[in-house]
């Protein structure tokens, strides 16, 4: 399976500070040797699968941020669909 980053995202990554930013560049970086290279499955590797209305999505939490992920099958891909902060994903719960 691969990891998927747009570049939106990228582009938001780029605007956080040097710890947050850096924190979380490791863990899809671990996140996508695992998916990829030890071919584990998604569910196993990302911290929660979300509930009620946003049961497809999965969460990283990483210090105040959270990652949502999508997982396709039929693609093989993991798509990294989000980037909030704490109380931006607070607010979808």
């Amino acid at each position: 399976m691969e990891l998927e980053i747009p570049d939106h995202i990228l582009k938001k990554l780029l605007t956080l500070s040097g710890t947050d930013r850096e924190r979380i560049k490791k863990k899809l970086g671990d996140i996508e040797y695992k998916i990829s290279e030890l071919d584990i499955e998604p569910p196993k590797v990302i911290e929660k699968r979300l509930k009620g209305r946003l049961h497809p999505f999965l969460q990283q939490r990483i210090g105040s941020w959270r990652l949502w992920f999508l997982e396709d099958k039929a693609k093989n891909l993991l798509h990294l669909v989000a980037l909030k902060s704490k109380k931006e994903a607070e607010k979808e719960y």
